[in-house]
């Protein structure tokens, strides 16, 4: 190969190099504006069959009145950059989104609340419940909601003697949903 025409493939190679170099720092400083996926924020009354302790990425919506939409969402607010987090209850399950807002990347933290249906029978997977439509050994059926109430104590109505029915009144899936001000009570399902 001529000297002449090695130097110009050298110089040409050097040159892409450069140019990919150049616009991976560019990149890598912002100073062009990444493209990415958008935030996709869960609206407050949207349902979800998701479970877990935390639930992560754009939730799949479904029905509500799926008996399998065990999640409902009650709170959801970008986060980033307010300094204020969102505080979900204790029957409650965090949803953690990101993505892109108004050419930002974010994070927005919703809470889940239990959107169970009474008569029902569930499991629990980490702070959610997921519907059991055969109701096997295992699984709770939610019994009632007492309005008004905000202690758990409320579903143990077994006569102080009746230790059996305090075994299956003292369910550990009970729970008081203090913000709408009733308390869940549920019964084993065999």
């Amino acid at each position: 190969m001529p000297p002449a025409l090695l130097a110009v493939v050298v110089v040409g190679i050097v040159v892409l190099l450069g140019g990919i170099a150049g616009t991976v720092l560019l990149l890598s400083f912002g100073s062009i504006t990444r493209s990415g996926d958008p935030l996709v924020l869960p609206e407050i009354g949207q349902c979800t069959e998701a479970s877990g302790i935390v639930l992560e990425g754009p939730i799949e919506v479904v029905d509500c009145t799926r008996p399998t939409a065990t999640t409902k969402v009650v709170v959801s607010e970008i986060v980033t950059g307010t300094g204020n987090d969102v505080d979900c209850g204790a029957a409650q399950v965090r949803i953690v989104t990101t993505g892109y807002h108004d050419g930002d990347f974010v994070v927005a933290h919703s809470c889940g609340a239990p959107n169970l249906t009474i008569g029902n029978c569930y499991t629990k997977t980490g702070s959610t419940f997921v519907y059991d439509p055969s109701c096997y050994s295992g699984s709770v059926r939610l019994e009632r909601q007492i309005p008004g109430a905000d202690d758990v104590e409320e579903c143990v109505t077994a006569a102080p003697d009746d230790y059996a029915g305090r075994i299956r009144q003292g369910s550990p899936y009970n729970f008081a949903d203090k913000a709408n001000g009733f308390v869940t009570c549920f019964l084993p399902a065999d």
